[in-house]
């Protein structure tokens, strides 16, 4: 977290600051997950934690979601393997193959 010596210095610090600046600030100073929120929001939201009267949220992570801890994962045991059959003599197999193409 940023250090400032009183909540009115950072209170300066963030008068001077742009929307996208301050965004950035949120994000990498103070964890907090900026969104759309307006230049006024946004320093409220930050002096709020700053004074600890609120907690950042914590961001959300991007790609799939994870699993629910509720959901019961299956043993691999349970999950059917699909049968596969498999030739032992090749000569068989290309001898048939060649059967149904021919006229």
């Amino acid at each position: 977290m940023a250090s400032f010596n009183n909540v009115n210095e950072l209170i300066a610090t963030l008068e001077t600051k742009t929307v996208s600046e301050m965004r950035t600030f949120a994000r990498t100073e103070f964890s907090i997950v900026p969104g759309t929120k307006k230049k006024e929001e946004l320093k409220a939201e930050i002096v709020a934690v700053y004074l600890g009267e609120k907690t950042p949220e914590k961001p959300r992570k991007s790609g799939r979601p994870t699993l629910n801890s509720n959901v019961v994962e299956k043993e691999v045991d349970d999950i059917k393997q699909p049968e596969v059959e498999f030739y032992t003599n090749h000569e068989e197999t290309l001898q048939e193959e060649e059967d149904d193409y021919t006229v």
